[in-house]
């Protein structure tokens, strides 16, 4: 990665951590941890956080639902911004900002969703963290590697130590 890059490189973490943050509320904690339709997906029933509220939630009896929500985004964000660090300078802004919408969307929300609360694997094992199954490891080390031999080849770019101003 070349040196004036690598500012670019923490700006692109800092708006994929706002873009994720507006997706996450607008839709994607409702298709997470929304009430189960079909074990795939949660329903819509918290679009726009309506209903997520003080009281606790059935997913965490002890804190308020607005907390959970706040947690578990931040594991949605910080697992698309690592995703991207895989492929820093081999993607155009708008396409980067389209795959965290995207990712997000159909791929982070139902994989928390068959974690948390559907079917698959969900609260049959009561033995998970609170953060929940692996989901966050396995999805990074596949889609990073899939992400870095699909994303178009940076020219002029040599593996090469760096340091942040």
């Amino acid at each position: 990665m070349r040196n004036k890059n690598v500012l670019g490189t923490i700006m692109h973490s800092a708006i994929i951590l706002c873009v994720v943050t507006l997706v996450w509320i607008l839709w994607g904690y409702s298709l997470a941890f929304g009430p189960d339709k079909a074990g795939i997906v949660g329903g819509l029933e918290w679009l726009g956080l309506r209903g997520v509220g003080g009281e606790p939630s059935d997913y965490a009896s002890t804190i308020p639902h607005q907390v959970f929500m706040v947690f578990q985004l931040m594991f949605a964000a910080i697992t698309v911004a690592l995703i991207t660090g895989a492929f820093a300078e081999r993607m155009k802004f708008t396409a980067l900002l389209l795959f965290a919408v995207l990712w997000s969307t159909l791929i982070y929300s139902p994989l928390a969703h068959w974690v948390w609360g559907g079917r698959m694997v969900g609260r049959q094992n009561r033995g998970l963290g609170f953060r929940g199954w692996s989901r966050g490891p396995h999805q990074l080390r596949l889609w990073s590697l899939g992400l870095r031999h699909c994303a178009r080849e940076a020219k002029g770019i040599r593996n090469r130590e760096h340091a942040a101003p």
